[in-house]
C-alpha cells in the first residue's frame, strides 16, 4: 500500500488579498497561516512578529472555525534567527531587549496554540529559523519553547533553509522538521538519526517543489525514507500569483509519484 504524505506550505504567498491566500492555503492538507510580505514590511517575518499579523490571523482562524480541519499550522520567526537579526542591526528590533523579544515570542506562540485548540483543531506551531545552521548555545531557547508548546498540547515544527547538523537538530524535541530538500549536495541525516527521530513520532517535511524545479522523487525517497510530508521548497512570495495553481498541482503530482514509489516493495519497511 502506498504512503501518502500530507501537503502543506511554508506560509508566504504572492502579493494579493488575504482571502486569495487563504483559498490557496486551504487547498492543502495542512492549511498554514498566510503571510504576504510583498504587501510591505509589516507583513514580513519581523513585521508579523511585531504586529501579530492581526488581519491575516483573524481571517485564518475564522476559516479554521468554519471548515474545522483536523489540524492547522501557524508559524512565527524563531529565537535564533530573531536574535541574530538584532545582532546584525535590524532597526525594527533595536528598541527591544532579548528578554523582551523572547517574552513576546513566547506569548505569540502560546496564543496561537490556544486559539487553534479552542477551535477543536490540532495546533501545529512552526518556528521559522532560516539562520539556524549549526549547533549553538541558543538551541537551549528552542528546547524551552518546544517544552512549553508541548504542554499546551501543540505539535511543534521547525523550518530551516540550509545545511544542517542533523544529530543535534533532530534531538531538540521537534515533532516535525521542514527543510529545503531540493539541494542534493547538502548533508543528509543518517539512518540511525532518522530512526531515533521517528521512533518518538517525528516527521520530516521535505520542501521539494519550487518555481524552477521539482526534486526527483527517487532521490528524495533514497535520502530521507518513505515516511515524510511534502511542501514547497520555500515561501512563494516571489512567485507570480498566476503560477500558484500550477505549483499546487505539481505538489499533488509529486505526492502521487511518491506514494507509488515509496509504497513499492523495495521501499517498504
Amino acid at each position: 500500500m502506498g504512503v501518502r504524505p500530507l501537503l502543506t506550505a511554508i506560509g508566504s504567498w504572492p502579493e494579493g488579498s488575504i482571502e486569495q491566500a487563504l483559498d490557496w492555503a486551504f487547498e492543502l492538507d495542512l492549511p498554514a497561516l498566510p503571510e504576504l510580505p510583498k504587501l510591505g514590511p509589516h507583513e514580513d517575518m519581523i513585521g508579523t512578529f511585531l504586529s501579530g499579523a492581526p488581519a491575516a490571523r483573524s481571517a485564518f482562524l475564522d476559516r479554521v472555525d468554519r471548515l474545522r480541519p483536523g489540524r492547522a499550522k501557524m508559524q512565527c520567526i524563531g529565537p535564533v534567527t530573531l536574535f541574530e537579526l538584532k545582532r546584525r542591526g535590524e532597526p525594527r528590533l533595536r528598541a527591544l531587549s532579548e528578554s523582551e523579544m523572547l517574552a513576546r515570542l513566547r506569548a505569540r506562540l502560546l496564543s496561537d496554540a490556544e486559539a487553534l485548540r479552542q477551535r477543536g483543531t490540532t495546533a501545529v506551531i512552526f518556528l521559522d529559523e532560516p539562520l539556524l545552521l549549526a549547533p549553538s548555545a541558543e538551541h537551549r531557547r528552542l528546547s524551552v519553547l518546544i517544552d512549553e508548546l508541548h504542554r499546551a498540547s501543540a505539535r511543534v515544527g521547525l523550518h530551516c533553509c540550509g545545511p544542517l547538523a542533523w544529530p543535534e537538530l533532530l534531538a531538540l524535541g521537534f515533532d516535525q522538521v521542514a527543510i529545503d530538500a531540493s539541494e542534493p549536495s547538502w548533508p543528509k541525516p543518517t539512518a540511525s538519526d532518522l530512526s531515533r527521530f521517528r521512533s518518538r513520532g517525528g516527521r520530516l517535511m521535505l520542501g521539494a517543489v519550487s518555481q524552477a524545479k521539482t526534486a526527483p522523487v527517487a532521490r528524495l525517497v533514497s535520502d530521507y525514507g518513505p515516511d515524510v510530508d511534502l511542501s514547497f521548497s520555500c515561501g512563494l512570495a516571489g512567485a507570480p500569483a498566476a503560477e500558484v495553481p500550477a505549483l499546487i498541482e505539481r505538489l499533488r503530482s509529486l505526492r502521487e509519484d511518491w506514494a507509488r514509489l515509496a509504497g513499492s516493495p523495495a521501499h517498504q519497511a
